[in-house]
């Protein structure tokens, strides 16, 4: 949002949400740092308990990181195949909480069970003033961020709803029975209300980023 306080933009967005959700035709919102399927790699070292690299370090260097703000798993229909999701109840824990892909469990912790296991995401990455230690929640399926031609990466999710925060820029995504067009001038309406001075740009829906994303495959096809 406008507002360069990272506090006061995770305010602003989480009552775009509540916003967006009571709308006729809404089935769920939420919003997301990294729109897949087309991200760049993060490729941030990462902490990780009782762990060593291959080469020797103690950290995993993990490919992405989703930070999400609502029913993102819902919204999005990525199964949680182990654990649970992000609770509302997580947003007033002490205790900080994450998830992991299938591909970043298997990786670490190599068939063993990751619920309970331990990572300590650096804070500055996501606006957080502190390295505080996450306790893995739940694995949620795999998504392919890079591309559908390419395999999936490591992945951590974290709720920025628990730690408060939100970076300059999210991507907000509804769950509808209704097209964009129909909704195009509402959202802005919603989002103005919250903050007059943000723009809201690209409105289209999945279908349209699915064929954006596999436009160059399919040409070199």
């Amino acid at each position: 949002m406008a507002n360069s306080d990272p506090d006061t933009r995770a305010r602003a967005y989480q009552r775009v949400l509540e916003r967006l959700r009571s709308l006729p035709g809404v089935l769920g919102a939420a919003a997301m740092s990294g729109l897949p399927p087309d991200r760049t790699p993060d490729a941030i070292a990462t902490p990780v308990e009782n762990y060593t690299a291959d080469d020797g370090r103690p950290y995993a260097t993990i490919d992405y990181y989703q930070l999400v703000m609502g029913n993102y798993f819902e919204t999005m229909g990525i199964p949680i195949v182990a654990g649970r999701g992000f609770e509302r109840t997580d947003n007033v824990s002490q205790g900080k909480v994450a998830i992991v892909n299938e591909t970043l469990a298997r990786r670490i912790w190599k068939g063993q069970n990751p619920i309970g296991r331990r990572l300590r995401p650096p804070g500055g990455v996501f606006g957080a003033s502190d390295d505080a230690w996450h306790t893995v929640i739940g694995v949620a399926r795999d998504v392919r961020q890079r591309g559908v031609e390419r395999p999936a990466g490591t992945e951590l999710y974290l709720s920025l709803e628990q730690h408060g925060v939100s970076p300059p820029s999210m991507n907000v995504v509804m769950r509808t029975t209704l097209p964009p067009a129909a909704l195009s001038g509402t959202v802005e309406r919603v989002v103005r209300e919250v903050d007059a001075a943000v723009p809201v740009v690209r409105l289209r829906d999945m279908d349209s980023v699915f064929a954006e994303s596999i436009r160059r495959p399919t040409l070199l096809a």
